[in-house]
């Protein structure tokens, strides 16, 4: 007979886990270990770390030689290049708790209610996670996703000491290295640098933070004005500008607004479209959050103009796109499929379109400010958006940002995540999130788990 005591036991412990606030952290794992298991292909960049090791000439060889002539990102560089010499299974682990760890700090970060880890685990299973293979899963991962969280345990690291006056000492070095990975992509690094100058300029207004909190606020701000000279007087990168010159014919040529609207319009053109895998959700919400709140004409038509342009447009591409799939899967090799789908003029363009971008944003904004009111809800929202359509714009500023792909859009997807948060939150406190939108979600994250799937079965380098 069994050990009834035993079997109490792990009832109690299975219990336990399951009333505990990250288990949909632990629930997303084991959703994403699957996934990992497969992504065994190294492609892309990685191929060539793996079959021809640019360590064989030493680590300082090889760091020297990308700061000379390639990039300011050494400390990526030399992640990326270790790890494709070592078993594929240490990236594997080490992928996953980052990914785990970007997914805790905004927890950590932004939650009010426990209950609201299932809402962050879930977009996290909606992100697009085929965008994190484009350029090689090593490479692109340690590029973008590492430096994300990264970044994130700084700002958790800031708001403990803001709360708490002091923390241990393991907890500085571990924020240290934190800060030096993250600061070392570039959006990344500008992002950290916009908030910083936020909080500094913040402490002028409020004299009662504590004296190691501001010690360390302008102790980050000066380091990473330094680490932002670096990238830009770093000789590799403007190698780097001349080599990809070709890749957008007259770029040398380009004033600064120029290159602006290069990044507003892609920037615009993946939001409005919603290929986004959480922009659609973001609008859905801020519609939703608006229409419950407002009753008025204006509000509800402003709130309906970002989601609606969404499904127009998603449609209409999508109906393109599947005319030309077959020219388009051949082109893919070549160019790529974001670059296949430009040359055969399949996504919204022109100066018509760069207008209702313009309209399209202010209509987001807009809608920001009705679904918060005049809170500090309100402008933090507003505030965070901002910086993940900016760090998106910045891409602007170099040629390849066609070739780089939607992997870029990672920083912008996690601001989504953190507005998207805070509107659940509101329609969960009132119970306004019902049963429909709750199946409708979960819908979603099954197709994206799918797509994630099918996508990385036929190594296609996403939509």
């Amino acid at each position: 007979m069994p050990d009834h005591s035993v079997l109490q036991k792990w009832k109690a412990r299975y219990l336990r886990l399951v009333k505990w606030q990250y288990f949909p952290f632990v629930l997303l794992a084991l959703l994403l270990i699957p996934f990992y298991l497969f992504a065994t292909g190294r492609f892309g960049d990685d191929a060539y770390f793996h079959i021809d090791s640019p360590l064989k000439d030493g680590l300082f060889s090889y760091i020297s030689y990308q700061y000379n002539f390639w990039s300011s990102r050494i400390i990526i560089m030399a992640a990326t290049a270790v790890l494709n010499v070592l078993p594929i299974a240490v990236w594997r682990v080490l992928d996953l708790a980052i990914w785990l760890l970007a997914g805790v700090c905004v927890s950590k970060l932004f939650v009010r209610n426990p209950r609201a880890n299932y809402f962050i685990a879930g977009c996290m299973a909606l992100y697009p996670y085929w965008h994190l293979g484009t350029a090689g899963w090593i490479a692109t991962t340690t590029g973008y996703s590492w430096p994300l969280a990264l970044g994130l345990f700084v700002f958790l690291t800031l708001k403990r000491l803001f709360e708490n006056g002091r923390l241990p000492w393991y907890r500085y070095a571990l924020c240290a290295l934190a800060f030096l990975y993250a600061t070392d992509a570039e959006q990344m690094c500008a992002i950290i640098l916009a908030v910083l100058v936020f909080l500094a300029a913040l402490r002028l207004f409020r004299r009662s933070a504590p004296a190691a909190y501001t010690r360390a606020v302008i102790v980050l701000l000066v380091l990473t004005l330094a680490r932002l000279a670096f990238t830009m007087t770093a000789p590799g990168n403007h190698a780097r500008l001349v080599e990809s010159l070709h890749l957008i014919r007259g770029f040398e040529n380009y004033t600064l607004w120029d290159k602006l609207f290069l990044g507003f319009d892609f920037t615009m053109t993946h939001y409005a479209v919603c290929t986004l895998g959480l922009f659609p959700l973001f609008s859905y919400l801020m519609m939703l959050i608006v229409w419950r709140g407002h009753k008025g004409f204006l509000p509800r038509c402003i709130s309906a103009v970002p989601f609606a342009s969404g499904v127009v447009f998603t449609a209409t591409a999508g109906m393109r796109v599947l005319s030309y799939l077959g020219e388009l899967l051949a082109l893919r090799q070549e160019r790529g499929f974001m670059n296949a789908i430009f040359d055969h003029g399949l996504l919204p363009e022109g100066p018509g379109m760069r207008l209702f971008f313009i309209i399209f944003f202010f209509c987001v904004l807009c809608s920001l400010y009705y679904a918060f009111g005049r809170r500090t809800d309100c402008l933090a929202a507003i505030g965070i958006t901002l910086l993940g359509f900016g760090s998106q714009m910045l891409m602007g500023f170099t040629p390849s940002i066609y070739g780089s792909g939607l992997r870029t859009f990672i920083f912008a997807s996690f601001a989504a995540i953190i507005v998207s948060l805070r509107m659940y939150e509101d329609l969960d406190a009132s119970r306004r999130f019902g049963k429909g939108s709750k199946l409708l979600f979960l819908a979603a994250i099954i197709g994206n788990y799918a797509i994630t799937f099918a996508i990385g079965l036929f190594k296609v380098d996403g939509p």
